[in-house]
């Protein structure tokens, strides 16, 4: 707003300047003459009271009406000027709250971006730290399921062993059955030998005592046999205690590969829970993003109603600048009606 605290003084040596450069002395020139100060309203009343000074003509009725006239385009300047400066006033009050809230609404928009850029940091850390204990999970998987691939093959091939050991077993079993029934056969016809040699003559008793000789031989000979089938007897025996021994080794494995089986089902739930997590946890990195295109729009936003309450102030001075310079296209008409009237007769 324009100073109005000028004197008449400065207002004379200003006019007579521009009379002197050869230029119309008019509100505006005096006023850019000044230094672009003072008001325009009390510009145009020290050049009226100047020019009555000069003329001496305004006497009379044209003299009344005239500063009826001057007065009234001097009270419509100043309330045309008051009006807009409380205009100016009541928009910057209302461009200053509204800028303050949009400033608020601001700060808070962009504390809960900070919040919601922590939330989604520490949930991409914590879907980071759930992916790294998913691949622990996944290599221990592969190490059991490997352990148990091995143990199953390592029981199969203790099968195939535990049956040909069984096999073996029978077959020895046959052996010394076979044994006992040709020991029993050699006994039985042993017995029936030495019956028939004791009815015989004893004109054959050289001859008993050469096939006695003989027959003792093939005893010594089916006592070697019956000795060597229980030797085989035992070791077979000794055998089956180290197949049973493997047997029960087996079941050991069996057992062992029950709790591989329970702790790889155990592991393929807390990997189940573990992808359940990480669900979950990528569902709340989604929220959270929403959450954060939302206070980027609602900043956005503002920032354009802070624009628009910019425009609408430049649009008020611009009006403002309108209203003075329709004020003073108003002074200029009075004031040129005042000097027709103050001619005319």
């Amino acid at each position: 707003m324009a100073r109005s605290g000028i004197y008449k003084s400065e207002v004379v040596r200003a006019r007579n300047n521009l009379i002197a450069q050869g230029r119309h002395p008019s509100i505006d020139a005096v006023r850019v003459e000044l230094g672009n100060t003072g008001s325009k309203v009390t510009i145009h009343r020290y050049l009226k009271e100047i020019e009555e000074e000069e003329s001496g003509k305004a006497k009379g009725k044209g003299v009344a009406l005239s500063e009826a006239l001057q007065n009234l385009t001097l009270k419509l300047a100043e309330q045309l000027q008051d009006e807009a400066e409380q205009q100016i006033l009541a928009i910057k009050i209302t461009h200053a709250g509204e800028l303050r809230a949009s400033q608020e609404a601001l700060r808070t928009a962009e504390a809960e971006t900070q919040a919601l850029r922590k939330s989604l940091t520490e949930a991409q850390k914590e879907t980071a730290a759930g992916n790294g204990r998913y691949e622990e999970l996944q290599q221990a998987f592969i190490a059991e399921t490997q352990a148990r691939n091995k143990a199953e093959q390592r029981a199969a091939d203790l099968q195939l062993q535990l049956e040909s050991e069984v096999r073996h077993r029978e077959a020895t079993e046959a052996k010394y059955a076979d044994a006992r029934r040709s020991l029993e056969h050699f006994r039985d016809a042993s017995r029936e030998q030495r019956e028939q040699e004791a009815r015989q003559h004893e004109n054959q008793v050289q001859f008993l005592q050469h096939e006695l000789h003989s027959l003792k031989d093939g005893q010594t000979k089916a006592q070697l046999k019956s000795a060597e089938a229980f030797q085989e007897l035992a070791r077979m025996t000794s055998e089956l205690g180290a197949a049973r021994r493997e047997l029960t080794q087996q079941e050991k494995l069996k057992g062992q590969v029950q709790s591989l089986n329970e702790r790889l089902a155990a592991m393929q739930n807390e990997r189940n829970l573990v992808n359940s997590q990480l669900g979950h946890e990528r569902q709340q990195t989604k929220v959270l993003q929403a959450e954060l295109e939302k206070a980027v729009e609602l900043r956005k936003a503002e920032e354009a109603r802070a624009k628009g309450l910019e425009a609408d102030l430049l649009t008020m001075k611009v009006r403002l600048e309108t209203s003075e310079e329709l004020g003073e296209k108003i002074q200029t008409q009075v004031s040129k009606f005042i000097e027709s009237a103050a001619g005319k007769p």
